[in-house]
């Protein structure tokens, strides 16, 4: 590992030109800079237990023996931690911080929420936090591949987008026991994307709007904690149904329209069950030309807040 500034804009600890590094990286110390691996191969993972001012970017590369941060990356400008065209084996683990309101914290496969750089990544193992990702983008998966779960524990977001989930597949589970925020865009985006495993709010919490778009879902959505914003299905399939103990401050199923766009219906098997509290404040639950099989079944509460005309079924 050697000192270099090259084109990417890093200044910092550098592997590119095809090298072979065996035995990992470990920090304990301070570092600052970023750390750059390119067209290379890191064995033996990567390892930060002390403080970087920068991060960690991977690009077309292969790091082997999993990625775990348990101490501090920080930085306001570029991601935290890149993973772009590259394969990562045994996962990804944060129960440190990335990011102080910085532009993206966990970045896997391309660019910015609307835009790619490169193409897509492969995580051969799952992706946890159970730290604090703090961050415009916090965690966002585009065009890429999960041979696992994505696992939150801890604390994602800053305001911007908790989770993105964009054009990619994940083999397991989405679950959620921790706190995921978002504004502009949202708590969690799932566009064009396949969760196999199922969604999980585990007694969580999804503090902004939940969008699921043009994607499947097999295995269904429980909740137990709570979405204080809508969740919107909307162009899916969906099979598992939705199960939900805990609260959700609407649930819309099909056609959902604003200012700005509209999205088509989907199809969703397994049905809805509620033994919770879902409120809306002038619709609380919506079915809009989505095909449902499987029933409604409600022991819990479907309410509005809105005093006039309202619906708390439509």
């Amino acid at each position: 590992i050697f000192y270099q500034s090259h084109s990417f804009g890093f200044a910092g600890y550098t592997v590119s030109g095809g090298s072979l590094l065996t035995g990992g990286f470990l920090n304990t110390g301070s570092i600052n800079g970023s750390v750059l691996l390119a067209s290379s191969t890191l064995s033996g993972g990567w390892a930060n237990t002390g403080n970087f001012t920068g991060g960690l970017t991977v690009v077309q590369s292969e790091l082997n023996d999993g990625l775990t941060n348990s101490g501090s990356l920080q930085g306001s400008a570029g991601a935290l931690l890149s993973i772009f065209s590259s394969t990562v084996t045994g996962g990804i683990t944060n129960s440190g911080q990335i990011g102080n309101n910085s532009l993206e914290g966990i970045l896997i496969g391309g660019g910015q929420f609307s835009q790619s750089a490169y193409s897509g990544s492969k995580i051969a193992g799952s992706v946890i936090n159970t730290g604090t990702v703090n961050a415009i983008y916090s965690l966002l998966v585009r065009a890429s591949t999960i041979a696992g779960d994505i696992e939150n524990h801890g604390q994602l977001g800053s305001g911007g987008l908790g989770i993105g989930i964009i054009e990619s597949e994940i083999s397991g589970r989405l679950l959620n026991t921790g706190f995921v925020s978002g504004g502009d865009p949202a708590a969690m985006v799932i566009k064009g994307s396949q969760i196999l495993g199922g969604i999980d709010n585990n007694q969580g919490t999804f503090n902004g709007q939940s969008f699921i778009r043009n994607s499947t879902v097999i295995n269904g959505i429980t909740n137990s904690g709570a979405f204080n914003s809508s969740l919107s299905i909307t162009n899916s399939t969906m099979a598992g149904g939705v199960r939900t103990s805990g609260y959700v401050n609407g649930l819309n199923f099909g056609t959902y329209q604003s200012n700005f766009y509209q999205q088509a219906a989907g199809t969703f098997s397994g049905g809805v069950v509620n033994s919770g509290v879902i409120q809306g404040y002038a619709v609380a639950l919506m079915f809009n030309g989505a095909t449902i099989s499987g029933g409604l079944t409600n022991t819990g509460s479907i309410i509005t807040q809105y005093t006039g005309a309202a619906n708390a079924l439509k």
